[in-house]
């Protein structure tokens, strides 16, 4: 019975995913006005041809933002670069999506709920939610270290960077901070709290903003790692 009842909860939650799902076709330029629940947004695709000036950002650019001008996500894609470029990010309580299929562009929108992997940024709080539970996620302290583990004298020193970050995790009203450091990160890196285990996959350390690649997952009792 207990197989039976995990199936058809996951499987009312797929549904719930892809009923709240939506997937608009952005053309080159600016889209405005799209609606999502509570959401109305703007986006703005900028696609740079062979000719262009070289640039920072990458080939295809997506801004993402509100319809009174405030920054949602930006998202950059490299024509040389494998298309899993395009992360899925979340703001607050949805997720969204930046796909290239078959040469047309997609944004996708949908709740954010546990089990999906995503990327977050230092200037955001995230809520998910799964069933009844929900817990909030937010960056609060990036620290970037350098320099050499030995005096310059030493001919044996080696110059290292590292990047310490802590996160502020909000649990049926209990709150932790956890931290982890980007030389940690050689696959997987598990980060335990209140009911919830968070996988760290993959970081990206900006001058004046950070990135974190996650999947948050319910906890499940005598998990072994």
């Amino acid at each position: 019975m207990r197989y039976i009842l995990t199936f058809i909860i996951g499987m009312s939650g797929s549904l719930f995913a892809q009923e709240n799902r939506m997937k608009i076709a952005l053309i080159e330029g600016e889209t405005k006005e799209i609606k999502y629940k509570d959401w109305s947004i703007n986006a703005l695709l900028i696609v740079y041809d062979e000719t262009a000036k070289t640039h920072l950002n990458g080939d295809v650019s997506l801004s993402i933002k509100t319809n009174i001008n405030e920054p949602i996500v930006n998202f950059y894609v490299n024509n040389d670069s494998p298309k899993t470029d395009c992360y899925t990010k979340i703001y607050g309580k949805y997720l969204l999506t930046f796909l290239i299929e078959n040469d047309s562009t997609y944004l996708v929108i949908e709740p954010a709920q546990l089990g999906e992997i995503f990327v977050m940024s230092s200037h955001n709080v995230a809520v998910l939610h799964c069933e009844l539970d929900s817990i909030e996620i937010e960056i609060t302290d990036v620290i970037h270290e350098w320099g050499y583990d030995l005096p310059d004298s030493d001919g044996n020193s080696n110059y290292f960077s590292d990047v310490v970050y802590t996160l502020k995790v909000k649990t049926n009203q209990v709150v932790t901070y956890v931290e982890f450091n980007s030389s940690e990160l050689k696959n997987k890196y598990f980060l335990d709290v209140e009911g919830y285990s968070i996988v760290i996959l993959s970081e990206k350390y900006h001058d004046t903003y950070s990135e974190i690649e996650m999947i948050i997952m319910k906890k499940l009792s005598n998990r072994n790692e």
